[in-house]
């Protein structure tokens, strides 16, 4: 399979605020003639990003669409149709979806794909991932705890 590989750049603006500019150009730069050559991503405007994986990190496309046609790249946030959201990230040589990092991990396929929809990256909307708790499921499982736990004393 041949796909053009497409990378963006997650720029640090603030804080906790992040744009995407997409990358025209990736290089090793040894400028210093140190050991370690630095990773330099350069935007259609010229301007080039260090990828220092603090303030610039550099974003791999998977090369497939979702449901409404948009390319999704490693971060990003997909949803399926039952609303349940996974996170995209790039590992073994392909793509995988997780709900969190505990969860289990399934490969990424373009069929899968066409049936979630792009809602944010971990970047730039972060709490799309994180699951709210459900009081009164939270407090079922505790109750449901403590009623073994009496049972077995």
């Amino acid at each position: 399979m041949y796909r053009d590989l497409k990378f963006i750049i997650m720029h640090r603006t603030g804080e906790k605020t992040y744009e995407n500019v997409p990358a025209l150009k990736i290089e090793w730069l040894n400028a210093n003639n140190t050991p370690f050559p630095e990773l330099v991503a350069t935007d259609k405007e010229g301007v080039s990003y260090k990828i220092d994986w603090e303030n610039n990190f550099l974003l791999e496309c998977t090369g497939m669409f979702d449901k409404d046609g948009l390319l999704a790249y490693h971060g990003d946030i997909l949803e399926n149709e039952e609303g349940k959201r996974y996170e995209v990230f790039f590992a073994w040589g392909g793509f995988f979806i997780t709900e969190s990092e505990e969860g289990d991990r399934v490969f990424l396929s373009d069929l899968l794909m066409r049936k979630m929809k792009v809602v944010g990256n971990v970047f730039q909307t972060p709490e799309l991932i994180v699951k709210p708790v459900n009081e009164e499921e939270f407090n079922k499982k505790i109750n449901e705890q403590q009623n073994e736990s009496n049972q077995n004393q």
